[in-house]
């Protein structure tokens, strides 16, 4: 439990929601969310393939899993990369039930500030590949399969300094609803997981740097932002077949923060 409110839940012990056996494939593996979720799916009794830019990091992931955990490279921004992943993954693990794509990337500018690189930048990495991962994931996609994608909760409310980020998000969300529209016949369900503000590694050195932990736990109706396990637990609940009849959904794993006010009020 981070500052107050109810605790982050404890994938320690090994839960039973239907996935156990099965293959998850978790992009964009590294400390946070993506290795926080890649180990509670492991927990679920998944066998995780965990992928990431670097091989060094999704190879650290699968060595914190344990035997369960199969490490790759992924380069999301190229379309034979990914396609490569797949190809990887059916011949060396088996068919994947799961896949949960984390990859994304946000710097905050304002307006005036953001060039049209930075455009591009936010586009390509938070928006472009999902459509190029989900695509691609979607040939190879057990029946039933399912594919979630992590969002945020800017796409759905606003932020000061977050127009590029915000809108790559926002097309993420139509993404999603777009897919899942159009897989849900092939038993193929879409959902997406809309964080808050969520205590990752950088975040965290950002809090102890500027004392200001407090002030953002405030803000959420909860009391406490959120930890990487409490993301994760949202993405393991619309992966398992608790969720099999949910598509085309954003929950928003927030502690409430976007039903009592939008986060633009801490810009």
């Amino acid at each position: 439990m981070n500052a107050k409110g109810t605790p982050s839940p404890d994938f320690g012990a090994g839960i039973d929601l239907g996935l156990r056996g099965s293959i998850a494939v978790v992009i964009g593996s590294g400390p946070g969310i993506g290795l926080a979720t890649a180990q509670a799916l492991a927990a679920a009794g998944c066998r995780v393939v965990v992928a990431d830019l670097e091989l060094g990091v999704a190879t650290a992931t699968a060595e914190q899993i344990g035997p369960s955990a199969h490490p790759l490279e992924v380069d999301v921004t190229q379309r034979s990369s990914v396609s490569g992943l797949f190809e990887a993954v059916i011949r060396d693990v088996g068919t994947p039930a799961t896949v949960v794509n984390v990859v994304g990337i946000s710097r905050a500018k304002s307006v005036e500030e953001t060039t049209d690189a930075d455009w591009d930048e936010m586009q390509a990495l938070n928006l472009r590949h999902q459509f190029v991962v989900a695509q691609e994931a979607a040939r190879v996609l057990a029946r039933p399969g399912s594919y979630v994608a992590i969002a945020s909760i800017n796409g759905v409310v606003s932020s000061p300094k977050n127009a590029a980020y915000g809108a790559a998000k926002a097309g993420l969300v139509s993404l999603v609803r777009s897919l899942a529209l159009e897989l849900a016949p092939e038993g193929v369900r879409v959902n997406a997981v809309a964080p808050g503000i969520v205590e990752t590694p950088r975040l965290h050195e950002f809090f102890v740097s500027s004392g200001r932990l407090e002030e953002f736990a405030s803000a959420v109706p909860m009391g406490r932002v959120a930890q990487p396990s409490d993301i994760a637990g949202a993405v393991c609940l619309l992966a398992s077949p608790l969720a099999a009849y949910v598509t085309g959904q954003v929950l928003a794993a927030d502690g409430g923060a976007s039903v009592k006010y939008p986060l633009a009020l801490l810009g």
